[in-house]
């Protein structure tokens, strides 16, 4: 007639006899949202309550009294406890009282067992109450009552351990499972630029260098994102005049994400070299870079002779202007005097040879 989720929400809420009218209302707007009248609905709960109430003062009706003394006698006994008359006994009641507790029991042992924990602990709760409300004077009911309450405190109190342990046991699992996953993961972009700045700081060039391509071997395409990291070790070979290992540092292939940083790490190399009087050595970085450095062959010369004017260096700018320019008589025709009037020197005996 009802569903099975309306019918076990009125038995829920007929457990004790009675029914609330909050249980009430909620009954009801559980039957209109299936579509059924609550008038109905309200018919079949009280039509249910006034039988519980019947078999209750039936029960009440159904307790032993001696005959001799008048004291309440126990339901399955024959003989008064108080006086010793013996009495004769209603096999009907003892029937109806042995079956609540072999039900009660049974429901015991089942939610003991852990199958359907819900329905059983319910079912247990259901014959408790029942038991208290038609045989609450009987004593050995109150003692297996008394029995039921501490063995569902056990119960209770062993769920609860065991959902301890398991939600430890759960949150060591994943502790460890993350704990694994970042060590499969290994350090990303972040870790590397943070340890590549402690190891250059110390003077560990080389731990930062290996460092950097162990993490470029590890992931393809990953140069863009340790940019500074690059950055920063080759600023650092650069100070200590290490040109060429800031250079190769970049490997023989030049991917777009390092193509500008390693243009600018040769720039840097030229005028570090310039500074440092290493006038020839500039000129090959250039001459040797396949990389467009956004500066030409004539301005690197026009530096150093800037350079050797500052340090009085100017008996050297002939030889080192005719030293490092091009055989080209193309070349010479169009620079090589500019060069000498720049550097102040006479150029009016230079000749060009069409056959150089």
């Amino acid at each position: 007639m009802f569903s099975q989720e309306l019918q076990k929400l009125i038995e829920a809420s007929l457990v004790d006899g009675r029914i609330t009218d909050e249980e009430r209302a909620v009954i009801r707007n559980r039957a209109v949202s299936e579509g059924i009248n609550p008038a109905e609905v309200d018919m079949i709960l009280d039509a249910e309550v006034q039988k519980i109430r019947q078999r209750q003062q039936a029960a009440m009706n159904k307790v032993k009294k001696c005959p001799n003394c008048g004291e309440i006698m126990p339901a399955l006994s024959g003989v008064c406890p108080s006086c010793g008359h013996t009495v004769g006994v209603n096999r009907n009641d003892d029937n109806e009282l042995l079956a609540l507790i072999e039900n009660m029991e049974n429901a015991l042992v089942a939610l003991k067992s852990g199958k359907n924990d819900k329905m059983q602990k319910a079912l247990v709760e259901k014959y408790r109450r029942m038991a208290r409300t038609l045989y609450a004077e009987d004593k050995k009911v109150q003692y297996l009552l008394s029995e039921i309450d501490s063995e569902l405190l056990i119960h209770n109190k062993s769920k609860r351990t065991k959902n301890i342990i398991i939600g430890c046991i759960v949150f060591i699992v994943l502790i460890f499972t993350l704990f694994i996953y970042k060590s499969c993961k290994g350090d990303g972009p972040k870790e590397i630029i943070s340890k590549v700045t402690i190891l250059v700081n110390e003077g560990n060039l080389d731990e930062a260098t290996a460092l950097v391509e162990e993490f470029r071997s590890k992931k393809k395409n990953s140069e863009g994102d340790i940019m500074s990291a690059y950055e920063t070790i080759c600023n650092a070979r650069i100070e200590k005049g290490e040109y060429d290992k800031a250079i190769n540092i970049f490997g023989s292939g030049h991917p777009g994400s390092l193509y500008r940083l390693k243009a600018n790490v040769i720039k840097k190399s030229i005028d570090k070299c310039i500074n440092e009087g290493k006038y020839d050595e500039a000129i090959q970085f250039y001459n040797t870079s396949s990389l467009n450095l956004g500066i030409t062959f004539e301005n690197i010369i026009y530096k150093c002779i800037d350079h050797m004017k500052t340090k009085g260096e100017e008996t050297s700018i002939k030889s080192f202007i005719d030293r490092v320019s091009p055989a080209s008589s193309e070349w010479r025709k169009k620079h090589l005097k500019q060069l000498y009037n720049y550097a102040g020197l006479d150029s009016s005996n230079i000749s060009f040879d069409d056959n150089d």
